[in-house]
């Protein structure tokens, strides 16, 4: 099949090496600081799943990538122009 001869051309050249790819990506990624943000949450609508729900979802992220060694910034999203409460 074609799509075989394509695949060793490009193993041979080792251009298409997942496992070298995958390590040179975490390496720039590694030296990068990293910002997490979550969505505004609007104080005048009700508590609902979805902000425990990417809150939980961006504290996992951020812990999991300080167990990796990474510089991680996580921020919850605020309203800054918004009517003062």
């Amino acid at each position: 099949m074609v799509s075989n001869v394509i695949a060793l051309h490009w193993l041979s050249l080792i251009v298409y090496d997942f496992a070298c790819t995958i390590c040179m990506l975490l390496e720039y990624l590694r030296m990068r600081p990293l910002y997490i943000t979550t969505p505004i949450y609007y104080v005048n609508a009700k508590p609902h799943i979805g902000h425990a729900y990417t809150t939980i979802v961006c504290d996992i992220f951020a812990r999991f990538n300080r167990m990796l060694g990474h510089d991680v910034f996580f921020s919850t999203g605020t309203d800054e122009h918004g009517k003062k409460i």
